[in-house]
């Protein structure tokens, strides 16, 4: 036994081993910190791993053949082969060369493990400085401020954003506590924040009171309060002081660009800012009617204050909701005018790209909406993220889609199209028990949703399961009775289970109609009703859907999954095809919502369909591996 351990000295095998170790030490330590800093796919840190595990019998195989001296490499001999060449080595062991590397290198390891911030240290750092900013009660006599109390609110909220070392929940998570009874302590546990601001705003003409005060929601110690009376053309100070003095209490890095951006004042004229109050007020309300609006009000502001920036990307925002609805371009056009109107006056104005790219993504615009989403979020607006991970979705990329939907909502639980869009991330990833995991929970804080009930339904019709999807509509339609969105949910599913009579009812009675909404009408009329008016309709689609696309260079994939719908309900089976493939070329992967759409009916028997099925099943199964899924 002595003689083999002596061999495996002899022939340095023991010390191949140690130095082996120290160096993938060494490695893993710096894969643990670097990869998640350039948001490596988890497999690459894996595969790390494992070349570093099969590479260590290489290394001993290697150590116990081959002999490293100062004439290269030779092949390694005995050790009484040896013992008549060379003598021991007697020398203590700290002042053997070798020794000393080893050592430095175990202890450089253990050093980078523990100085270097990780991603998990990291977030560990913003969780404990983690924010909710409560509504702030209005004690104005005129109930009519409630805006006002509320546009502070937001302000603020705004402000702290900007502050990348905090954790800021959003203006739509926080609403729910309005007028609450509920403790700070428990509030905090909801929302998973370590504090909480609260406070009050009294106006009486030009004269203003603002109260604030920050407790930590474990102990309910207050960490700062102050009380502001100012008159109202201090506002956008107290915000600035307000945002700077609760980062200060929490601890938080304000780098050098942070403070210029939370210092600079968007309008210097007090009566244009409460016009931008209450159109961002109605736009909030996410309705068509409160787009409209909300319009109204950004363009007396910019009566007041022609270069009031944020009353444009306010009106650029709200123009694209508009032509989502309406599909009528003049509303694209003057959403991009408006949104790039806003930059033009401050190019560092983070709603200003984030106007910019909503549009861009409704228009198709994939990598420009990509990009400019990442731009708002590089200046603050965080609210970006789930936008930024619905353009990824778009583009199949669908692992990048998670993580972006994941961050949105962090920073806003409870905002139900975040939590919709995030729901179709788990779907598009096949994760459903997630999605009903995540849907459950949600129905628990607002059980009448109408985004939740609607992915709710689409889960349960891809899972075949009619019964429970119509279940749902019911509950649905016997929650929000007076809701129009109603209609849209309603005429999806009856059109998935191939129930044309009432899908055509629901269909008729949609206020506005989008592209898809559109050749679903073409093809309920198809099966029993009006012919021509479906002709119709499908030639107005193709027409302008071709148009987008060649003309104003949409590259969406649903765009051409729409088209390719077209084409199938009119039986071109060799258009509806290529659209088709086109496509998947672009990213589209749920295949699922294809197998269940009777407007792919014609197509179903043709090889290249089953073909194109199979690659967005392997493009799936890809982005799986991509998203940390084992299975």
């Amino acid at each position: 036994m002595n003689s083999i351990i002596d061999e495996l000295k002899n022939r340095k095998v023991v010390r191949t081993l140690v130095s082996y170790a120290v160096v993938a030490f060494v490695i893993m330590q710096l894969v643990e910190i670097v990869f998640p800093i350039f948001d490596f796919p988890k497999w690459t840190a894996q595969f790390v791993i494992i070349l570093l595990a099969l590479g260590l019998p290489v290394s001993v195989v290697v150590s116990w053949i081959f002999d490293r001296t100062p004439e290269g490499f030779v092949k390694a001999v005995s050790q009484s082969t040896r013992a008549s060449k060379t003598e021991d080595d007697t020398r203590p062991f700290y002042a053997k060369k070798r020794n000393i590397f080893l050592v430095a290198g175990v202890v450089g390891g253990l050093a980078i493990g523990w100085l270097v911030p990780r991603g998990d240290r990291e977030a560990e750092r913003i969780a404990e400085r983690s924010i909710a900013v409560l509504p702030f009660d209005n004690l104005s006599d005129s109930k009519e401020d409630e805006y006002f109390s509320d546009g502070i609110t937001e302000e603020i909220i705004t402000q702290l954003s900007k502050v990348s070392d905090l954790l800021v929940i959003s203006r739509t998570s926080v609403l729910q506590y309005k007028g609450t009874t509920k403790t700070i302590r428990k509030i905090g546990e909801e929302l998973g924040v370590a504090a909480i601001l609260e406070g009050s705003v009294r106006r009486d003409g030009d004269n203003l009171r603002i109260t604030g005060q920050l407790i930590e929601t474990k102990s309910d110690q207050h960490l700062w309060a102050d009380t502001y009376d100012r008159r109202m053309e201090n506002i956008f100070q107290i915000q600035t002081d307000v945002a700077t003095r609760i980062a200060k209490a929490l601890d938080a890095r304000i780098s050098r660009s942070e403070k210029k951006s939370m210092a600079t004042v968007p309008t210097q004229n007090v009566e244009a800012y409460t016009l931008y109050l209450k159109g961002k007020t109605e736009y909030l309300k996410y309705t068509y009617e409160g787009f409209e609006k909300s319009i109204d009000y950004y363009k007396q502001a910019l009566k007041l204050d022609p270069s009031y920036a944020l009353a444009y990307s306010g009106m650029g925002d709200s123009y694209a909701q508009m032509f989502i609805d309406n599909q009528d371009e003049l509303y694209s056009e003057l959403s991009i005018q408006s949104s790039e109107r806003a930059l033009s006056i401050n190019q560092n104005l983070a709603e200003g790209y984030k106007a910019r790219a909503l549009i861009s993504s409704y228009l198709g615009h994939t990598s420009e909406a990509i990009e400019m989403n990442k731009r708002a979020i590089e200046l603050g607006y965080v609210l970006a993220e789930s936008n930024l991970g619905l353009s990824y979705w778009f583009q199949g990329d669908l692992s990048e889609s998670l993580k972006h939907h994941l961050r949105g909502r962090q920073s806003d639980p409870y905002n139900l199209r975040v939590v919709r869009i995030l729901a179709l991330a788990y779907q598009a990833l096949e994760d459903y028990g997630e999605v009903h995991n995540l849907i459950s929970s949600a129905l628990d804080k607002r059980p009448d949703g109408f985004e939740l009930h609607d992915i709710l339904i689409r889960q349960y019709c891809v899972e075949s399961n009619w019964k429970q999807a119509r279940a749902t509509l019911e509950r649905l339609i016997s929650l929000r009775p007076d809701d129009s969105h109603i209609h849209l949910a309603a005429s999806n599913f009856f059109l998935w289970a191939r129930d044309y009579n009432l899908a055509l009812d629901h269909l008729q009675k949609m206020k506005r109609m989008r592209s898809q909404d559109k050749t679903a009408l073409a093809y309920v009329l198809l099966q029993k009703w009006d012919r021509k008016w479906a002709n119709t309709l499908l030639d107005e689609v193709i027409t302008e859907l071709l148009k987008r696309i060649e003309v104003n260079g949409d590259i969406g994939s649903s765009t051409r999954r729409i088209l390719a719908g077209a084409y199938s309900i009119m039986d071109d089976k060799e258009s509806a095809l290529n659209w088709l493939e086109e496509a998947v070329d672009k990213g589209w992967t749920q295949y699922r919502w294809i197998e269940i759409d009777p407007r792919f009916d014609n197509i179903r028997d043709d090889p290249r369909y089953t073909e194109l099925i199979d690659r967005m099943k392997a493009i799936v199964a890809r982005e799986r591996m991509e998203a940390g899924y084992t299975s």
